[in-house]
Formats: C-alpha cells, sequence, structure tokens
C-alpha cells in the first residue's frame, strides 16, 4: 500500500492553511461591511426620527396658527357685529334728533 508523500502531504495543509487564511480576511471583510450597513442605518434611523420630529413640530405650528386664525376671526366678527350695532344705534340717535328739531 502506498502511503502518501510527506510532500503532498505539507502541500494539503498548506493549501488548508491558505484557504483558512483567505476565509479569515472574507469574514473580517464582512464584518466591517456589516459595521458600517449598521452604522448607516442607525443615521437613517436618526434622520427619520428628526423628520419625524420636524413634522410634528410643523403640525403643531399649524394647529396653533390655526387656532389663531379662528380666534381672530371671531374677535373680528364680534367687533364687526358691535359696529354695526352702534351704526343702527346711531342711524336712530340721528332721526330722533331730527324729529326733536322738528318739533321745536
Amino acid at each position: 500500500a502506498s502511503q502518501p508523500s510527506i510532500t503532498a502531504l505539507s502541500a494539503v495543509v498548506d493549501g488548508c492553511e491558505a484557504d483558512r487564511e483567505l476565509s479569515g480576511k472574507m469574514l473580517e471583510e464582512h464584518h466591517t461591511t456589516l459595521r458600517s450597513l449598521q452604522e448607516e442605518c442607525t443615521r437613517a434611523n436618526t434622520a427619520a426620527a428628526d423628520a419625524g420630529e420636524a413634522a410634528d413640530r410643523f403640525g403643531e405650528d399649524q394647529r396653533a396658527l390655526t387656532e389663531f386664525s379662528d380666534q381672530k376671526f371671531l374677535s373680528m366678527s364680534q367687533q364687526l357685529a358691535r359696529l354695526e350695532k352702534n351704526e343702527g344705534n346711531m342711524d336712530v340717535h340721528q332721526k330722533l334728533t331730527l324729529e326733536i328739531e322738528k318739533l321745536d
């Protein structure tokens, strides 16, 4: 029975070592790529959260502006109603003044 030569076995061992080193380097590269992807995902998530907060603030500002506009409109409507009432009172006052002057 022929046995493999030391040279042949040594070549197989060297090949295995080379494969192991290559596998180790590839694994390290994959880990580096994964870390980069994780960092990018973290940045993207942070940006999305910031955008969400900005949208919330914008919504709050819009609500506050709408509320302010509604209050302003109500106030102006009330003032207009008072002015119209005063105008009516002035008309009555003028008519009464004319009637009084006619009596004199």
